[in-house]
């Protein structure tokens, strides 16, 4: 994938974010840690901590850093909101000092004690499809928490927004 089609994905990521921190600001911070039975998700917190535990570890492993925990500090709406503006400030770092050649260039990660051959491009995508994958999650949450609608974070919405 390209940075044009990469920097679009995560434009969308973006959006849908705000979605996310919009109705969940607007149900008021005890929405987070409302029990959601048979979710797969024991809260909507959970499900957004991970999506922020992966940011942190795949960042860490493409920035060659440790994970910093973040996702295990991050209880209230604000602070996650912040972790995941942290952790994008981190993708538009890499996007910006990797040229285009080097985003798709073949290099050897390591990632759980293995080295691993991928491209800052796969695994930025990787990341990006990862927190898109838990929409879905969110979405659900949402409808059993009795908040949102089951459109809200589709990418049409998202195109919406952009000069015709």
């Amino acid at each position: 994938m390209d940075r044009a089609a990469i920097e679009d994905l995560y434009s969308y990521l973006d959006f849908a974010w705000q979605q996310i921190v919009q109705v969940a600001g607007d149900a008021g911070e005890e929405l987070l840690l409302k029990p959601v039975a048979g979710s797969g998700w024991p809260t909507l917190r959970n499900c957004l901590a991970h999506t922020l535990f992966a940011y942190d570890r795949w960042l860490g492993f493409m920035l060659d850093r440790p994970r910093s925990g973040v996702a295990d500090a991050a209880g209230t709406l604000p602070a996650i909101d912040a972790a995941r503006s942290t952790a994008r400030g981190e993708v538009d770092s890499l996007l910006r000092r990797l040229s285009d050649a080097e985003l798709q260039e073949m290099r050897h990660f390591q990632i759980d004690g293995e080295t691993m051959p991928y491209s800052y491009a796969e695994l930025l995508v990787h990341l990006a499809l990862h927190e898109r994958g838990h929409h879905g999650d969110i979405t659900t949450l949402f409808y059993q928490l009795g908040v949102g609608g089951d459109t809200l974070l589709e990418y049409r919405f998202h195109l919406r927004r952009r000069p015709v």
